[in-house]
This record gives C-alpha cells, structure tokens and sequence, in this order.
C-alpha cells in the first residue's frame, strides 16, 4: 500500500486528500508511505479499496459492493442439451457462445 500512496502522492495528490479518500490519519498514511508499518487487517484493505475505488480483484479482494456485476459468460458445460452425442454438444455449445459473444458485441 505504500508505494500505491507514494505514487499517487508523486502525481500530485496530497496526503490530506489521500487520507480524507481511505478514511485514515495522515500520520498512519505517513507510516504506510514510509514503511514504518503495513496495512495487515482486511478491513482496512477493504477500505482503502472503497475510498480509492480500486476494483477488489486487483487487491485479492472479494467483489466490491460498488463494482459493477461481471458480464455473463459463456454458458456452462451443464446448460448444453442432455443425451446427445458429443458432436451435438460441442455444437450447441459453440452457438450458444457465438450468441453470446454477438450480444456483448453489440453492447460495445
């Protein structure tokens, strides 16, 4: 966290702000900044998360309640039609993932 602090800091946002952002005393962003202590306690990852709007995936966080739902995949193995020959299957399947790909391209 605290090379995150520093490199914003260096890109001109203040230390006030920063600490304003993650909800945290200067004097604690100060320490993170400098190594003197870690951030260790998940909720304070989640918060700095939050207050950042940094995306939880990109701190080994779970999704964010903020953070837009995930566009649909493609469909699973167990969507696909039962009983059919595994020609059949991979076909059905290759459709269903084309439609799904048009209709995300559409949306673009």
């Amino acid at each position: 966290m605290g090379t995150l602090f520093t490199l914003l800091n260096s890109r001109g946002v203040s230390t006030r702000k920063l600490a304003a952002a993650v909800d945290v005393s200067q004097g604690r962003l100060y320490d993170y900044t400098n190594g003197n202590c870690r951030v260790e306690k998940l909720s304070v990852f989640e918060q700095i998360a939050d207050g950042l709007g940094i995306p939880g995936h990109l701190l080994g966080l779970a999704r964010r309640p903020w953070e837009p739902l995930p566009k649909p995949s493609a469909p699973a193995i167990s969507d696909l039609p039962a009983d059919t020959g595994d020609l059949e299957a991979i076909d059905a399947f290759r459709d269903r993932t084309a439609e799904s790909v048009a209709a995300v391209s559409t949306r673009l």
